[in-house]
């Protein structure tokens, strides 16, 4: 799986600091209104999220362990 704009960042939260958001974006300059968005916590999401147009993933009571935040996007041509 190719990812073309990829950025990365390490986050370390510490016990007993279990929930939490993160927010992301994407450039669109067309419609940025309508840009869409799965996200997922790699060892946590089984699944991709959709979470519509919405620009934060939160996150409760999650086990310690180390995560891995994606987030994809899609713009009116999919």
């Amino acid at each position: 799986e190719e990812m073309s704009d990829l950025v990365t960042s390490d986050l370390e939260l510490f016990y007993p600091r279990n929930t939490f958001e993160i927010s992301y974006t994407a450039l669109c300059f067309l419609a940025p209104e309508r840009v869409k968005f799965k996200y997922r916590l790699v060892g946590l999401d089984r699944e991709w999220i959709d979470a519509g147009t919405r620009r934060t993933a939160y996150y409760t009571n999650v086990p310690p362990g180390s995560y891995t935040f994606e987030v994809i996007a899609a713009n009116n041509d999919g």
